[in-house]
């Protein structure tokens, strides 16, 4: 039996999010699909792992946008960090 990791995302991810929901319905919808894998399993799809930022990592959303979230493995959560732009 597997225990989801809790999802939080930070004051600029949320209004990332939000930008993403006016601008880019599709990279929303990305970004929440993203969201619900990462609760199952963080390490899965990660295209990047940043370096000198601890276990922060980055999957693209497109060419320019990146979605960052780091693990705290400790607390079992995950940290949205942003999702508009890159790093």
């Amino acid at each position: 039996m597997t225990t989801n990791f809790e999802v939080k995302l930070t004051k600029r991810a949320s209004k990332d999010y939000e930008t993403l929901k006016r601008h880019y319905p599709s990279l929303a919808k990305k970004a929440r699909e993203i969201r619900d894998e990462i609760k199952v399993n963080p390490f899965l799809q990660a295209d990047k792992k940043l370096s000198g930022l601890g276990d922060t990592y980055a999957i693209k959303l497109n060419n320019k946008h990146r979605f960052v979230y780091e693990i705290l493995k400790d607390i079992k959560t995950v940290k949205v960090v942003s999702m508009y732009d890159h790093y």
